[in-house]
């Protein structure tokens, strides 16, 4: 087998990936040359079911930002496949942690009507990301194989991905923009400045700097900024950054303000070490309806009904991690609302205004800590060694 030299930028991971069999990668024989299936978004990211050798469905995330086809080890031995795995390593992930990474042969992998033959795909335990994020379920990643001979299109307002080998409908002012490489990356201007970014839906954030434009441009000094934050999971462990507005973002035609960024803060990996500016995540993409013209590749992108919605951030400077008993504070902002009101890391969060938070989805209470009026008062109950404790946090606005 020959291994592929590309890489793997999977849920803002870099990765080595899987070696190739001998099944072209990426090609399709389904029975029709069109297909359009529902999707979920969860944590900015669109998730889509799919079959894996027959089998399933399973919940992938739809990821122009991973190479390769990945799952999760669960779902790999679940199946019954060959796993060959390699040493542990600091992958380049978005994490700073080595990770163990396998790779195993797969006949087909189904989407819709349409089937993809990759060969090979790449084998990770993603529990870390799994509860970190707390996604409900997670089975893995579909990217470049199943879009690399099609269009995608992903229509935010209707939750739907067409992939297909004939035309799409382009509404009357869309914008067209040439992109480059497997992994697509556009040209943009950074508050003024010029660059490239990484288009990434496989990406939570609304913009994410990497470090190297960010320390060329002087991001880490600038007023009104939250400095190393938890922003997210990555493969290899927590992604920290510097949060702020940044004024102006124009990519695809389009301008958008105060958009909220991350400066990577991260010592190893990909937001390290990458060419490009930047990355554009979930919290952008949701404001278009973009079609991903791979053959040709172009981007053309449209405004979603969410284009003039204000990019909202976390007003109690809490990271919440769900767990059996309640949320773990994973991530505490110094000086927040939350530190304010006497909550610690490490605090398991039993209930906020009444409603045990067991029985609310943390993508709503994400949400709701965000959008809830500067100034509300939350009441808190948490639980710390065998103590159970009330504060009330009072949110404002962080940056």
């Amino acid at each position: 087998m020959s291994t592929r030299l590309a890489a793997v930028l999977v849920l803002g991971a870099l990765l080595a990936p899987a070696a190739t069999g001998s099944v072209a990668a990426g090609s399709d024989t389904g029975a029709t040359s069109s297909t359009t299936v529902p999707f979920v978004m969860f944590d900015n990211r669109p998730m889509v079911r799919c079959t894996i050798d027959g089998r399933g469905p399973y919940l992938l995330v739809l990821d122009t930002g991973s190479i390769d086809v990945v799952l999760t080890t669960r779902v790999a031995e679940a199946l019954r496949l060959p796993i060959r795995w390699s040493p542990p390593a600091n992958a380049g992930g978005a994490g700073e942690h080595a990770v163990r990474i396998g790779s195993a042969p797969v006949r087909a992998v189904g989407l819709g009507t349409m089937t993809f033959h990759p060969g090979m795909v790449t084998v990770l335990d993603l529990g870390e990301i799994e509860r970190g994020i707390g996604f409900p379920h997670l089975d893995g990643i579909i990217g470049y194989p199943a879009l690399k001979d099609v269009k995608t299109e992903i229509d935010v307002d209707r939750r739907t991905v067409t992939l297909t080998r004939g035309a799409l409908a382009i509404p009357a002012g869309a914008r067209t923009v040439a992109f480059t490489g497997q992994l697509p990356v556009v040209a943009a201007v950074i508050d003024g400045v010029p660059g490239t970014v990484l288009v990434d839906t496989g990406d939570r954030s609304s913009f994410t700097l990497f470090a190297g434009f960010a320390k060329r441009h002087g991001y880490y000094e600038r007023p009104h900024t939250l400095p190393r934050v938890l922003t997210g999971f990555g493969v290899g462990g927590p992604i920290y950054g510097d949060v702020l507005r940044l004024p102006r973002l124009q990519v695809f035609g389009a301008t958008l303000r105060d958009v909220t960024t991350r400066a990577s803060r991260q010592r190893a990996g990909v937001f390290k070490t990458a060419p490009q500016s930047g990355s554009i995540g979930g919290g952008v993409l949701n404001r278009f309806n973009v079609i991903y013209d791979y053959p040709r590749k172009t981007i053309t992108a449209w405004p979603s009904r969410a284009h003039r919605v204000q990019d909202a951030y976390d007003r109690s400077g809490l990271w919440l991690s769900p767990q059996s008993d309640g949320d773990l504070v994973r991530g505490l902002v110094p000086n927040g609302p939350a530190a304010r009101a006497g909550i610690r890391a490490g605090d398991v969060v039993r209930t906020i205004n009444g409603r045990p938070t067991r029985a609310w989805p943390i993508d709503e209470l994400r949400a709701y800590l965000a959008r809830t009026a500067p100034g509300s008062r939350i009441r808190t109950t948490v639980r710390r060694n065998d103590r159970e404790l009330a504060y009330v946090v009072t949110l404002r606005d962080q940056i």
